[in-house]
């Protein structure tokens, strides 16, 4: 095992969130930062902010694109010819009337079993491609009363932890 420390060896800020993947490690910095050490070689995805930014999730869809959640936003990559191609994902709560907003008060990220990619704030959404911006959806149903979800742990086909 190996320790890098804030602001030694190309990782200015502190890791707060960790994805294993059996060739690399992907890394979310407290500065919004996303990074991949693979082969002994950590190289910037996603550059820090120069703001509180916490990566709060990681997770890997079915198309191998990273997602991940910060303090600001909801972001998808997709890596191409080594490049990162950054999406922001908006977040839609049809209930509210507020619309379509930016999906900033996501707190965690899981991918179902199916390949469902999942969030959780104040309720759980859905990811959807939609024309333009991928959207999470929320759905009445997984929406608990005055609490917000910080764990989302899918259990199985057609149930989730939530904590």
């Amino acid at each position: 095992m190996r320790v890098y420390r804030p602001s030694v060896e190309g990782v200015p800020s502190m890791p707060t969130s960790l994805m294993l993947e059996k060739d690399r490690c992907w890394m979310g910095t407290d500065r919004g930062g996303l990074y991949c050490l693979r082969n002994s070689v950590l190289g910037i995805v996603v550059n820090d902010t120069d703001r509180r930014e916490r990566v709060r999730a990681i997770v890997k869809d079915e198309r191998s694109r990273i997602l991940f959640t910060t303090d600001k936003a909801t972001r998808r990559v997709t890596m191409e010819h080594e490049r990162a191609q950054l999406e922001n994902i908006r977040f839609y709560e049809p209930r509210s009337g507020n619309g379509i907003q930016d999906a900033s008060a996501m707190k965690t990220l899981a991918i179902a079993p199916g390949g469902k990619v999942l969030a959780s704030a104040f309720a759980i959404a859905e990811l959807i491609d939609t024309v333009g911006h991928p959207t999470f959806v929320t759905r009445p149903s997984w929406s608990p009363e005055n609490a917000r979800i910080y764990c989302l742990l899918p259990e199985g086909p057609d149930r989730l932890c939530m904590k």
